[in-house]
């Protein structure tokens, strides 16, 4: 008896985007990712994976603790420094960075502060100039210049620019370890969706035991069937058959199941954890339940943890870049769960 074997290969796809940093021809900045979107690609993931957004909104709000002291408007739309601390705090969390827009008045004084997205930002290799934009998704993206801001300058306008200790242009992602983590949650979340809207469809096979109809038929069939049995508001509904004779009568048959549900459980509440460390954070310090409860008095310890060694070097980070900018002192009350 001769047997053969065959192999078939795995058809991978991957959405993922190279992180990469190159000179953009016939342009003085450098690409911000393979194809220069590299801050869509972060905030896509952002908003897409409530774990990412559960960690990046609450870390800002550590950050920005209960207030500032002697809080006060920093440019003339009504902005206050504790807004632009959590913007800040907010993109050092996404991005690895921030930016602040310095305005001076008509003899050279810092008048006014202005957030910048960081993403909106594109940079030459040295970081002494940067192109503001929203469109770097479009092919020839409009943009404004300005100069990297310096105490003494006189510039009218101009860019502070944090990265923190990078050597490249731009900053490392702060997650950047459990991206394909992120990836995995958002892609678990999506084969949930598509299982309740493709209900009844994706592990039952129909037999109709009455001929082969044609084409046109076959096509009305399985439109009635998907209309009538398909998505979530469809789930449950009894099928009805009308048939001439036993022999004709309409089988349903179930595919065994392959136990994904299981497996994407175990998968999810890994990429989860890893995610989690990559923040060096605990769910409970999110308000995400636990297997023991809440519990105040382990949570105050893990916060200790936690604000020593991620919160407090951060704002120590915006509170000097402050200081540089406005010579000024700024004082973040401490976050505390007794808030008035």
């Amino acid at each position: 008896m001769e047997i053969k074997l065959s192999a078939v290969d795995l058809y991978k796809v991957s959405n993922i985007p190279v992180y990469k940093e190159d000179r953009v021809r016939n342009k003085a900045y450098i690409s911000y990712g393979e194809d220069n979107r590299w801050n869509f690609y972060l905030y896509g993931l952002y908003k897409d994976v409530a774990t990412l957004s559960t960690l990046i909104n609450g870390s800002s709000d550590y950050v920005v603790g209960n207030g500032v002291e002697d809080d006060y408007e920093v440019n003339s739309k009504g902005m206050m420094m504790s807004d632009l601390i959590k913007k800040c705090a907010f993109d050092r969390f996404l991005y690895g960075g921030f930016a602040i827009q310095v305005i001076r008045d008509y003899v050279g004084r810092v008048s006014e502060l202005y957030y910048i997205p960081f993403g909106y930002l594109r940079s030459n290799e040295d970081n002494t100039e940067f192109w503001y934009s929203k469109e770097w998704d479009v092919w020839s993206p409009k943009t404004v210049k300005y100069p990297v801001f310096k105490v003494d300058s006189n510039d009218p306008a101009s860019i502070y620019y944090f990265k923190g200790i990078a050597d490249s242009t731009y900053p490392i992602c702060p997650f950047n370890g459990a991206i394909i983590s992120c990836e995995i949650e958002r892609k678990i979340n999506k084969f949930h969706l598509n299982e309740i809207s493709n209900n009844f469809s994706g592990n039952t096979v129909i037999n109709f035991n009455n001929g082969q109809p044609n084409d046109e038929q076959k096509a009305e069939i399985e439109r009635l069937v998907n209309a009538k049995f398909s998505g979530e508001e469809n789930t449950g509904r009894v099928l009805i058959s009308y048939n001439d004779s036993k022999d004709n009568e309409v089988t349903i048959s179930k595919l065994a199941e392959d136990g994904l549900d299981d497996r994407y459980k175990d998968l999810a509440e890994r990429s989860r954890d890893q995610i989690f460390t990559a923040f060096r954070a605990t769910s409970s310090l999110f308000g995400l339940p636990t297997s023991t409860g809440f519990n105040a008095e382990e949570y105050k310890g893990q916060f200790e943890i936690f604000n020593r060694t991620v919160i407090t070097p951060i704002q120590k980070e915006i509170k000097k870049s402050i200081k540089k900018i406005t010579d000024k002192d700024i004082k973040i009350i401490p976050f505390s769960l007794q808030y008035d």
